[in-house]
């Protein structure tokens, strides 16, 4: 039976259909849909003076609504439904609300599809406005691009740096001896490299002592024949060292210090990584970050010249070296070039349309190169996309297939650590030994492939590296004619100000035990306010990460095309996508199993090496890692199974926060303490009844939006704790159980059964798996014990 919530009782509802009279309709839709009532029965009737705010609820909620007798369609996307309510809106302040959210749908919706066709659509579903609100939205559009332009390149009119016009061919030795801060723009391709080579050689033979710093192994390894002195593993064991060249994390500690005290150039090659990777999270504590952000500068100033080179060095960046340049009475000068290669036609299509046009590709006979920033730790999205693409059928009689892999070569982190990262000085010999090259985040630098047979570059986006550095990368391969580019699962990070980023950042670090006068101290601190600039820089790059991507393609004048691809293609890309995955969890678990059992001295070491690690280190650590946190000797399929890639750690983890003891967590591990006891309570895991209703579903979420709570000297809102325990949790203020569902799914894999009724209402009962109970108790009987206890005096 259909169900027809209305304010006044009115002959427009059918005669047979259940009907609710009430003055509340999003309470009552919301009780009908706790009741069991399916979504697509229920509708909403409403009148000319209320149609906005019951369109509002219609869209949070997915029910049907009707003003009088018209039926109305909201529309079946996010844009649609943004379009069609916002010409609804009436007041100010709903206009306002409404514009932003349909501007924000719109940006999403230009990620694959044009303006002109955006605009066709919004003239289709908007009511009234139309052209006011286009108008609106191309005024948005382009501040928006400007500021992506800000954080990509250096503004003409920028009066903090003198431009210079010169030739990257040119001899530009005299450079040297000219005191200043030199920056070398251009995309890959340009020859920034090569002058930097030369500058270093030249201020080499003048004894000059000069260092060059990256962020990037394979960057190094590039620039460098093996046994080169200049070599950081070699120059600081060679007392006669004119010159070292290395990463920025060796050459800015002590071991170097005497070096740096002599030398006169500085050389910082992709200048925009090096400012991220010194207060990266390779960097544990907030003391060290500032450390080297001010052994950094020191340099900077001391050095009577100062080369950077960035293809995207940016207003952000030139801000920064402005200051130091005042302080040792230097001068920007900013050179550029173009590069002399034809830019490829980007075509922007699905992931699982991009992997099998990459798949049809290395079917044919052709090469291929694929960029993934997909991560490449415990469980491999990397190696799983390697798999899907690279294992292709190719007929061997006439009505049968077989799938086999092609030749190809990774190059990531643990290819920088082996015996074949010289191959990065021999890029033709390496591009031709293989038919596929799959490269990763780290070897974004250093690669330079020439090899006209790689015609095609396919890039899969994360969003795990920014919008710079993916763009860098299909340039690697100079003369690719098309670059197939998707986004896959890209999260959208919500910017965050400067406070709140460094707040957080000594929340991660410190205890309760802060005062407010030391809180602020750091608050002030120029240098940490300096790395949470920085942090907020990267932020703003994320928060619209496609758009800001298509961007910066669009300003460097890439032909872009959005190509939707077949059905056939569509299905073919997903199967391959599966199988992927499948072939990388096996193939890593059954490495686990086979694993040599290894000491806590040698997991230390391994776990110190991080992503450079080989995989047979990897896959040794892992299974040290499972024997040591579920405290058994034996790790076996049924453990994997049941620890599902981190998901179980993740879960007993929570747990084990639950019941530690307050005073040895941090002021973060404390925030997100109160909330698991908080929810545990809601849902009542540890009382006799077991049970929750959608009555304590709403104190749940009315505790989220109205309460604070307090650790030492701070306040935060509930809420903003929820999203920062409960990362893979969504909150639904229009369905309050949905809120409780989700978190119990996605945080603790439990899921709730319907039991009876609880206050007159529908109640559920959540009790812990009974694998799950064992696990924690294998690790720890007290953790079960300690919060049964805990809660019991809650309730």
């Amino acid at each position: 039976m259909s169900t027809f919530i209305s304010r006044i009782d009115t002959p427009t509802i059918p005669a047979e259909a259940k009907r609710i009279i009430t003055p509340f309709i999003s309470t009552v839709v919301t009780d009908v849909i706790a009741e069991g009532t399916k979504k697509s029965k229920i509708t909403i009737v409403t009148d000319s003076d209320n149609l906005y705010q019951d369109a509002c609820v219609a869209r949070a909620q997915q029910v049907k609504i009707q003003l009088g007798e018209t039926k109305i369609s909201l529309g079946n996307s996010p844009l649609t439904k943004s379009l069609t309510i916002l010409s609804f809106a009436k007041t100010h302040e709903s206009i306002k609300k409404e514009t932003k959210r349909a501007i924000n749908d719109s940006l999403k919706f230009l990620v694959s599809n044009s303006l002109n066709t955006l605009k066709s659509i919004i003239r289709d579903h908007m009511q009234t406005g139309c052209e006011a609100f286009i108008v609106t939205l191309e005024s948005a559009i382009q501040a928006k691009k400007q500021a992506v332009m800000s954080s990509t390149s250096i503004s003409p009119d920028n009066d903090k740096v003198k431009f210079v016009e010169v030739d990257y061919k040119a001899n530009l030795n005299h450079l040297i001896e000219r005191q200043g801060i030199h920056l070398f723009v251009g995309e890959p391709g340009t020859g920034k490299s090569e002058i930097q080579e030369r500058l270093m050689t030249a201020a080499k033979d003048d004894m000059r002592y000069p260092i060059s710093i990256n962020a990037s192994r394979s960057l190094t390894y590039s620039q460098l024949n093996e046994e080169d002195t200049r070599d950081y593993r070699y120059a600081h064991s060679d007392a006669e060292a004119r010159a070292v060249l290395g990463v920025v994390l060796k050459l800015l500690s002590d071991d170097y210090y005497y070096f740096r005290k002599k030398s006169e150039t500085l050389f910082i090659d992709e200048l925009e990584d090096v400012r991220d990777q010194i207060q990266s999270n390779l960097i544990s504590t907030l003391a060290e970050k500032k450390d080297l952000l001010l052994t950094l500068e020191q340099q900077i100033i001391s050095s009577h010249t100062v080369f950077g080179f960035d293809a995207f060095l940016n207003d952000h960046t030139v801000d920064w070296l402005y200051e130091l340049a005042q302080k040792s009475g230097k001068t920007i000068y900013v050179y550029s070039q173009k590069s002399p290669f034809k830019k490829p036609v980007v075509r922007v299509t699905t992931p699982a349309v991009c992997k099998q046009k990459s798949r049809e590709i290395l079917e044919n006979g052709k090469k291929l190169a694929v960029f993934s920033d997909g991560k490449n730790q415990e469980n491999s999205v990397f190696n799983a996309e390697v798999f899907a693409i690279a294992g292709i059928h190719r007929k061997y009689e006439q009505d049968e297939e077989l799938e086999h892999f092609v030749d190809f070569q990774k190059i990531d982190a643990e290819f920088t650590q082996s015996s074949k990262a010289k191959l990065l000085q021999k890029p033709t010999e390496l591009a031709q030994s293989v038919q596929a090259i799959f490269y990763n985040p780290a070897a974004k630098n250093g690669l330079s492939i020439l090899d006209g047979e790689y015609s095609t570059v396919s890039v899969i986006a994360h969003g795990t590296v920014s919008p710079n550095d993916l763009i860098q990368a299909p340039g690697r391969f100079r003369k690719a004619q098309s670059v197939n580019l998707c986004f896959s699962q890209v999260r959208n990070r919500q910017a965050q100000s400067e406070t709140s980023i460094l707040t957080s950042m000594i929340n991660d670090e410190f205890s309760a035990d802060l005062t407010r006068e030391q809180l602020d101290l750091m608050l002030d601190d120029d240098y940490l306010q300096k790395i949470a600039a920085r942090a907020k820089f990267k932020q703003d790059m994320h928060e619209n990460y496609e758009f800001t991507v298509l961007t910066i393609l669009e300003h460097l004048g890439y032909e872009i095309e959005f190509v939707t691809g077949s059905e056939e293609e569509q299905a073919n890309g997903s199967a391959a996508s599966k199988k992927g995955s499948t072939a990388e969890k096996e193939a890593r678990l059954a490495q686990i199993l086979n694993a040599e059992t290894i000491t806590l001295t040698e997991a230390n070491r391994i776990q110190q090496q991080g992503e450079h690690a080989t995989t047979d280190s990897k896959r040794k650590l892992s299974k040290f890692t499972l024997s040591d946190f579920y405290c058994t000797p034996v790790v076996d399929q049924e453990l994997l199974d049941f620890d599902n890639n981190g998901a179980g750690r993740r879960i007993i983890n929570k747990f084990k926060l639950a019941r530690a003891e307050a005073s040895s967590l941090t002021i973060n591990q404390q925030f997100k303490q109160q909330m698991i006891l908080k929810f545990f309570e809601t849902v009542g895991l540890f009382e006799d009844e077991f049970k929750y209703s959608n009555s304590d579903a709403k104190d749940f979420l009315n505790f989220l939006f109205k309460t604070e709570l307090t650790v030492g000297v701070q306040s935060k809102k509930a809420l903003d704790i929820f999203h920062d325990t409960f990362e893979r949790a969504n909150v639904s203020t229009a369905q309050p159980l949905s809120t409780i569902t989700s978190v119990l799914k996605s945080e603790f894999n439990i899921k709730p059964q319907l039991s009876g009724k609880k206050k007159r209402q529908r109640a559920y009962t959540v009790t812990l798996p009974v694998e799950l109970e064992r696990r924690i108790n294998q690790i720890d009987t007290s953790i079960l014990e300690c919060l049964i206890t805990t809660q019991g005096k809650a309730a």
